[in-house]
């Protein structure tokens, strides 16, 4: 799905878990939209890890899932990432449960090394980390008092921010040995 503010600016590609029930009316697309339009954002197009509909991460850890549905979901990522100017991860900081979780680490796995394939060395991240849209006016809500700002929309302003791939897949256990500069992908 795409989020379109019309703004004329770059494009985004968010990648996250998998997709919901019903975007349209999804906490996350809509703070996907207030962040698109404070950043400049043309739109943002989302593309998901994996391809089954769920109401969050413990319904997906419950669904059956085969390395044949990451490969599905593979086909749009490219697409969206070879479209894209920047690039957003969003996927939220739970770990899955057993062969999901494996699942999940190849597909970021190959997720970082196709964002560093296309010549990107920074992503956007909530706070530093991969936390779902979902989650976000949690993260900067003044109960928790983790990010300065009258308003909820300065908190998500400030707290979304840009970090090198190469150190967010470092902090993520995500590679051994650096990014191989004349290909410009990440190298195992």
């Amino acid at each position: 799905m795409t989020v379109s503010v019309g703004l004329g600016g770059r494009s985004v590609c968010a990648l996250m878990l998998n997709p919901s029930f019903d975007e349209k009316a999804s906490t996350s697309y809509a703070v996907l939209e207030v962040v698109a339009e404070l950043k400049g954002w043309s739109g943002v197009e989302v593309a998901n890890l994996f391809p089954m509909r769920t109401r969050n991460s413990k319904a997906l850890a419950a669904t059956s899932v085969r390395r044949a549905d990451i490969l599905e979901a593979r086909i749009n990522i490219e697409a969206v990432l070879g479209r894209a100017a920047e690039v957003l991860f969003a996927w939220g900081v739970s770990r899955l449960p057993g062969e999901h979780g494996r699942l999940h680490r190849e597909q970021v796995e190959w997720v970082v090394s196709r964002v560093a394939f296309y010549g990107h060395e920074s992503v956007w991240v909530m706070g530093g980390e991969t936390r779902h849209p979902s989650r976000w006016r949690q993260y900067v809500g003044p109960q928790r008092a983790l990010i300065s700002g009258g308003s909820t929309v300065e908190r998500l302003d400030r707290a979304l921010v840009r970090r090198p791939l190469r150190d967010l897949a470092e902090a993520m256990s995500v590679v051994q040995g650096g990014i191989d500069g004349d290909q410009g992908a990440l190298r195992r």
